[in-house]
């Protein structure tokens, strides 16, 4: 049976220039319409009051689904395009959490309040304020000035040090507390649950993935890492904690690589993805055509007026 107009369901991928093509190849199979904009070419544009995100041509609001796979330096771009599609349009990540994530005292404040360990933090608008935010913590403690400029401290004499180098990026300096009592985890959710998980371990002054170290996962963990998707209402998230009896989220990413995953969950879990998107997006569909109905009835009452 031939599908109608409205019967095509349509994928948005906002991605970068490193998206994996194969990403795009599965998406193929479960949707009619697969687009992949990059975020470097998609433009939010004003037009009779609205805001209408667009990639070149294209209206990004007309599709059923729109998946984000961005580096956390566009997130605040991310949040802005997800405030601005249609309700009707399926997003797997939260649109409020974008703007959660991409600052860490709101998204470790989220958590706490919802009774999710965090990591004790400091930050500072300048280098001045934060030798004095290195005396308020206990070491070691992780030094950040932006997603890649991440460094370890042992003691205050690294610190003050490495706040030295950080204060030529004229940047905000975010200070935590390290644990060296529990092991450090990337959890990876897709859905309702667990897909993969990888230990981090320290190398000098950096923390890196130890893909050697076969992982055992434990309940509290797991559950910890849906817990933390389900606040900031992602379906698609890293999740990193310390392995403690009350597990400490110190890291949460909205947009891990897809490829990443599969090879951390030694499996290829983009069909479960996709499939998930398709699944997802029709319900969204469904449960928004009663607003849909009404929508076009006073439409309709409107020109009959004029």
């Amino acid at each position: 049976m031939r599908k109608l107009k409205s019967d095509i369901m349509k994928l948005c991928i906002i991605g970068t220039k490193n998206t994996d093509p194969i990403i795009i190849e599965e998406a193929k199979k479960h949707f009619e319409k697969v687009l992949l904009a990059p975020i470097s070419g998609v433009l939010l544009v004003s037009s009779d009051g609205k805001i209408i995100p667009r990639y070149k041509d294209t209206d990004l609001k007309k599709f059923d689904c729109v998946l984000t796979l961005v580096d956390k330096d566009d997130y605040h771009f991310a949040f802005l395009l997800m405030n601005n599609l249609s309700k009707s349009v399926f997003k797997p990540q939260g649109i409020t959490s974008f703007a959660t994530v991409s600052d860490r005292t709101s998204l470790f404040k989220k958590l706490s309040e919802n009774r999710i360990s965090v990591p004790n933090i400091a930050l500072a608008n300048r280098a001045e304020a934060a030798k004095r935010g290195v005396k308020e913590l206990k070491f070691p403690i992780v030094l950040r000035a932006g997603e890649k400029e991440v460094m370890l401290a042992h003691t205050e004499q690294e610190a003050l040090s490495m706040v030295d180098t950080l204060q030529t990026l004229n940047r905000k300096i975010f200070l935590e507390e390290y644990s060296t009592r529990g092991k450090l985890y990337d959890l990876f959710v897709m859905g309702d649950e667990v897909v993969g998980a990888v230990k981090k371990k320290v190398v000098g002054t950096t923390i890196k993935e130890d893909r050697k170290f076969k992982v055992k996962l434990n309940k509290r963990m797991i559950e910890t890492a849906l817990k933390t998707a389900r606040i900031l209402k992602t379906e698609w998230a890293r999740i990193s904690m310390f392995d403690f009896k009350d597990p400490k989220v110190i890291d949460v990413d909205l947009t891990p690589s897809v490829t990443n995953v599969c090879e951390i969950a030694g499996k290829d879990v983009t069909p479960d993805l996709m499939n998930m998107l398709k699944q997802y997006s029709e319900l969204e569909q469904k449960e928004s055509l009663p607003m849909k109905i009404v929508s076009e009835i006073v439409k309709v009452r409107d020109e009959l007026k004029n």
